[in-house]
């Protein structure tokens, strides 16, 4: 399997968004399909849909490359300590 795009260009953000099919969290997230009785006047809802949207922001802001960069150093480390064994 390949990248269609270089790691630094593609979002951790990204890949979430097309690797999961259902990003409701909760029922009501769900369009058409709620039966929770108090749905109409429950406030966790624009919660649950503000700290999802937090959750992206964040994950909006890295890449596969910075995703992959620690895992060079570590790469780095065990080799080096190979060496002193």
């Amino acid at each position: 399997m390949r990248l269609a795009r270089p790691p630094e260009d593609i979002s951790v953000g990204a890949v979430v968004r097309n690797a999961e099919e259902d990003l409701a969290i909760v029922e009501c997230f769900q369009q058409g399909k709620t039966h929770c009785p108090i749905a109409s006047v429950c406030t966790l809802q624009s919660v649950l849909g503000e700290a999802l949207g937090a959750f992206f922001e964040v994950l909006d802001r890295r890449t596969l490359a910075d995703l992959l960069e620690p895992h060079r150093r570590l790469v780095a480390i065990f080799r080096h300590a190979g060496r002193l064994s």
